[in-house]
């Protein structure tokens, strides 16, 4: 799906393109997507829409 990015950065898919996609059935896939919640990896939008957490992004800095 990364490599349908739309111009604002993003990638859709229904439930079932995304169970399609790792063979998996369409109730794992929301399970996932569930847990991919709980630990703030990505965000609900709305209704059957969810974010990355862009906080994932930021770049690091180190200092030695």
């Amino acid at each position: 799906m990364a490599i349908n990015l739309n111009g604002e950065g993003y990638a859709m898919g229904t439930l079932d393109e995304l169970a399609q996609c790792v063979q998996t059935s369409r109730s794992h896939v929301n399970k996932g997507l569930l847990v991919l919640v709980k630990y703030n990896l990505i965000s609900k939008k709305k209704r059957g829409e969810y974010w990355i957490n862009p906080a994932l992004f930021r770049p690091a800095y180190m200092e030695m």
